[in-house]
């Protein structure tokens, strides 16, 4: 053991390493949960998205917007998305709103909205026509970032 000399102060860097770790934790915990109760939340929300329809599905550009073709002639605007629950219950619907055609990729375009989803999932799956489902996380659901690919 080692003595201290007289006067000499001992130093709690320790103490003061803990302190900031406490503070820390005191912080992110309600952060991190709040963060799983809003991802969890049963208020609804709005979900938006974007749905791009690649070249394989022979898009079409048009004077209007763009369209699938050749197989995919069911992906236009108006087309209905739907999401459901994880075990399948219809929650909401809604449709494909505007195209945007891109030249450079080959791509339409698609921006959707599905109102009043119901809150309270951990999971949604979203559809397009009879295209079957795609699973999105709750915390992307809600903060609109929904991104489904065809073709």
């Amino acid at each position: 053991m080692s003595q201290l000399e007289p006067g000499k102060p001992r130093s709690r860097w320790w103490a003061r390493w803990w302190v900031w770790a406490l503070a820390v934790v005191a912080i992110a915990l309600p952060v991190s949960a709040w963060s799983a109760v809003a991802a969890l939340s049963p208020e609804p929300f709005n979900l938006r998205g974007e749905l791009t329809l690649g070249p394989t599905a022979h898009v079409r550009n048009g004077p209007v917007g763009c369209k699938g073709g050749s197989g995919y002639e069911d992906i236009v605007e108006g087309t209905q998305v739907t999401v459901l629950s994880p075990v399948g219950e219809v929650l909401a619907v809604g449709e494909l709103g505007n195209s945007a055609w891109s030249g450079e990729t080959l791509t339409c375009r698609f921006r959707f909205t599905v109102p009043n989803v119901p809150g309270g999932h951990d999971i949604y799956q979203v559809g397009v026509s009879h295209r079957g489902t795609i699973p999105i996380p709750a915390g992307k659901a809600i903060a609109g970032q929904a991104a489904l690919e065809l073709g």
